[in-house]
């Protein structure tokens, strides 16, 4: 008993000599993707300050992708105004650099240029720039959204998004405007030929072709010098998985071709112009012509990226019924149909800015409820945030975006084999994607011809 009361009475005691030394309550931890949190061994002395107002003078310098005249830079603009009112001794400096921001931006690090903040492709930034300039943003990410403070920078992002490209495993960018690769089509198309679902399969998506074809719509058509390797990659993806697609493209036997689904996957290619589903003269097509075609109600689908919509809307019309659907699973293949081609403009902290949570702070502003929507409504767009809608031509990819297991890249990382993709792997498709080749003919082109290459290299 004595033990038991000393025991009560030391404990007791302990509590008070804690509760004269706390400090303030922290803020509550908010939950982040398995992926982004930070190490569990991370001392609380490395986390970010919180967001407070700074009591001196700042200036950020934000280098931008767009044009101030754009409707892009009209809600950056609007987003700032924003910022800089609720941080009024914090004032950001735009050079508006348009899309040779990806050129300037490395030249002026080294010249020792001051930059707090830019933006551009996560595919390319992340994969060459980021690691050498940017700092990681793990921890920041967490951080409170602008909007509701139970909720993370990261958690009011689309995960998919967010993760697609870490590296060392830590996040470099904040995506802000994503964009997603699918299948856009005429919804009166497909009513006319009595479809009443999006097809799901490759067996579907033929049986959705011959109905369209006898319905009197040519149902698939693109333009050959541009969208190519995003069909092959998703015919890849959907085959093997993007990272075996590409070490089977670095082979240097072309041995690895032998593999019995990539002749599956060259047979349901070839049946797009075998069974004629292929618009009359495809081959010909130079970009743009096969959108305005699919603009033009002469052909039901075609694969391409969210912007089409927009490029194409004053040929379209209004009245255009807009429907988009991810590309279908290969019966026997190993990719999902929830791995969705998509990819981001993303937002960057120089690793040497004075400034980085301020910069951060201006970041959440342009991933603000407010602001993204802005970005859909004017600029026409997809938004990163799991709580906006995307409405009108793209509202059918937003829940193809929203629930992806996976972000895959640009053409299933294709380029990434390097000038194999443009001197054999390309043009070999082509001819199979337009019947030039059989299916067996490709295969046997793709190892001869990749051998060769590989052999000069």
């Amino acid at each position: 008993m004595k033990i038991a009361k000393y025991f009560v009475i030391l404990l007791v005691a302990m509590l008070i000599l804690s509760a004269c030394g706390s400090k303030a309550t922290p803020a509550p931890v908010v939950t982040v993707p398995p992926a982004t949190q930070p190490p569990a061994t991370q001392p609380p002395a490395t986390q970010p300050p919180a967001t407070q107002p700074p009591a001196e003078p700042v200036t950020l310098v934000y280098w931008s992708m767009w044009n101030e005249s754009e409707a892009q830079g009209t809600v950056i603009k609007a987003a700032i105004a924003d910022f800089e009112a609720a941080y009024p001794n914090v004032k950001v400096n735009v050079t508006w650099n348009g899309r040779d921001n990806r050129k300037l931006i490395v030249p002026a690090f080294e010249a020792g240029t001051v930059i707090d903040v830019w933006d551009g492709g996560m595919d390319v930034m992340v994969g060459s720039i980021a690691p050498t300039y940017a700092l990681p943003l793990d921890t920041y990410l967490t951080q409170p959204s602008v909007d509701d403070a139970k909720v993370s920078v990261a958690g009011s992002l689309i995960p998919a998004l967010l993760n697609q490209y870490p590296n060392d495993g830590k996040l470099m960018t904040v995506p802000y405007q994503p964009f997603a690769v699918l299948f856009f089509y005429n919804k009166t198309h497909f009513a006319d030929a009595k479809i009443a679902a999006v097809p799901t399969t490759w067996t579907e998506l033929i049986a959705a072709a011959q109905a369209l074809k006898a319905a009197g719509h040519p149902p698939i058509t693109t333009d050959m010098d541009a969208y190519t390797d995003i069909i092959i990659g998703y015919a890849a993806e959907r085959a093997v998985g993007c990272a075996d697609f590409v070490i089977t493209l670095q082979d240097k036997t072309g041995a690895m071709w032998d593999n019995p689904i990539y002749l599956q996957m060259a047979k349901n290619i070839g049946e797009l112009s075998s069974k004629g589903f292929l618009l009359e003269n495809t081959a010909g097509n130079l970009y743009p012509a096969g959108q305005q075609a699919l603009a033009l109600g002469e052909v039901t689908m075609y694969l391409n990226g969210t912007w089409l919509p927009s490029e194409v809307k004053d040929t379209a019309g209004a009245d255009f019924q807009w429907g988009s659907f991810s590309y279908p699973a290969m019966e026997g293949g190993a990719g999902s149909i929830k791995n969705v081609m998509i990819g981001s403009q993303g937002l960057y902290i120089t690793k040497a800015s004075a400034h980085p949570q301020e910069a951060f702070d201006f970041i959440k502003y342009l991933v603000s409820k407010k602001t993204q929507e802005a970005f859909v409504a004017q600029a026409l767009v997809p938004s990163s945030r799991m709580d906006v809608t995307w409405t009108g031509a793209i509202a059918d990819a937003e829940p193809i975006v929203k629930g992806a297991a996976k972000g895959i890249g640009w053409g299933c990382d294709v380029w990434n084999a390097g000038d194999v993709t443009s001197n054999v792997t390309l043009p070999v498709f082509n001819d199979l994607f337009l019947g030039k080749l059989t299916p067996d003919a490709f295969i046997m082109k793709m190892k001869t011809d990749q051998a060769a290459f590989w052999a000069t290299q």
